[in-house]
């Protein structure tokens, strides 16, 4: 019989609300997952079903106000988490393994004890590396995208977002409807890094409205993402965790979805349509009409 892992961790409010978050975010793309604990802090990986988003968190160790334990992983049931911490309060909350196994969650007299899941099935999720390919790097409120994803949502169910050098766009077309979101490098706390060396003039690629919207549904209000485009490929989100009022990381949030294949076939606003030749003045001449042949070509 294997020996019991060491973990007895405690929270603070702070520390409570970031890990509420962060089980929000790994909720987005699975209902159970697993957590590779470590004295260093913990990390997640997950896929979602349809393989279309992945999800990666890490938290330091510095989000607990207590941190003991051994290196192990453990598997959450994501619902059961998410309620026993929801019924924890604004106080320190500990979490410990009981002698069984089951995951035990403590806040003042209340205990919830939860079985945990056999990780033996979550095998190691693999994040691609992607940096050089996703050469636009845009950094922004996360208030303005929801802005734009919210409009977007009215009219039809993706868009396609556009990085260059000193603008960041997003443009959803519908049928007979269109709502584009146009920020210049400076507004709305937008900061663009694009490389001189980089493959296009312009990073552009079309995604499922619905997979951003839930994504970055889960982002702290107040915070800054950063966006990562390229051509026709996965967008990376990414923003840094941290407690109310400190600006100190004590994690990181990455999200990749996956790109819709059809750019081509949708219009950019940001080039001018191509303007229909006009119809010329002059009808075309009616193509002269065969003789008809003679019934009989030996009757005179």
């Amino acid at each position: 019989m294997s020996e019991k892992p060491r973990f007895a961790v405690e929270l603070s409010s702070h520390g409570l609300a970031t890990l509420r978050n962060v089980v929000d975010a790994v909720k987005v793309m699975t209902d159970e997952c697993r957590v590779d604990v470590s004295p260093d802090g913990w990390r997640i990986a997950a896929v979602d079903p349809a393989h279309v988003a992945m999800v990666l968190v890490t938290l330091d160790r510095r989000v607990f106000w207590k941190h003991q334990v051994s290196e192990f992983q453990m598997g959450l049931d994501l619902d059961k988490v998410k309620e026993a911490l929801k019924h924890a309060q604004y106080e320190n909350v500990r979490l410990s393994l009981a002698d069984d196994g089951r995951l035990v969650v403590e806040s003042g007299k209340l205990t919830k004890k939860i079985r945990l899941v056999d990780t033996a099935g979550m095998g190691n999720v693999k994040v691609p590396n992607l940096e050089d390919k996703l050469f636009a790097v845009a950094s922004l409120w996360i208030d303005e995208i929801r802005r734009g994803l919210s409009a977007s949502a009215t009219v039809t169910d993706h868009t396609i977002l556009t990085v260059t050098k000193d603008r960041f766009t997003m443009y959803s077309p519908g049928d007979g409807d269109d709502v584009t979101l146009r920020l210049p490098d400076g507004a709305g706390g937008l900061t663009i890094l694009f490389p001189t060396t980089a493959p296009a003039e312009k990073a552009r690629s079309v995604y499922p409205l619905d997979y951003l919207t839930n994504v970055l549904k889960t982002c702290p209000d107040g915070t800054k993402v950063t966006l990562r485009v390229g051509v026709d490929l996965p967008i990376q989100m990414e923003w840094d965790l941290a407690a109310p009022g400190d600006k100190t990381p004590v994690g990181h949030v990455t999200f990749m979805v996956a790109p819709r294949m059809d750019g081509d076939e949708i219009p950019d606003p940001d080039e001018p349509e191509e303007t229909p030749r006009p119809p010329s003045p002059v009808p075309d001449e009616p193509e002269p009409n065969e003789p008809e042949p003679d019934d009989d070509p030996d009757e005179e």
